[in-house]
């Protein structure tokens, strides 16, 4: 995504071991660090496996409800920050 040009002016995240390498090569992103996923509206990155889990509640919020993304947690016995899904719908 990055070399593709979507993420240029941007905020992103991406795996803590690799941060560093994304901002020294990509200088148009603003990479931040102990985010689990950022939503740019047309962009969402995530951080890494357990914060893709975490991105995809919060896309399936956004685009049903909250309590959707509770439901589907609850079924994959997941344990996610429902504050950050609930402080999407303030």
């Amino acid at each position: 995504m990055a070399q593709s040009g979507l993420l240029d002016n941007k905020k992103a995240v991406t795996h803590w071991m690799d941060t560093d390498r994304l901002q020294r090569e990509y200088n148009k992103i603003t990479v931040l660090q102990g985010e689990k996923y950022v939503d740019e509206t047309t962009v969402i990155t995530s951080a890494g496996i357990s914060s893709g889990i975490d991105m995809c509640l919060h896309i399936v919020s956004k685009l049903l409800n909250p309590d959707a993304a509770e439901t589907a947690a609850k079924r994959m016995e997941y344990n996610f920050n429902n504050e950050l899904i609930l402080n999407l719908h303030k």
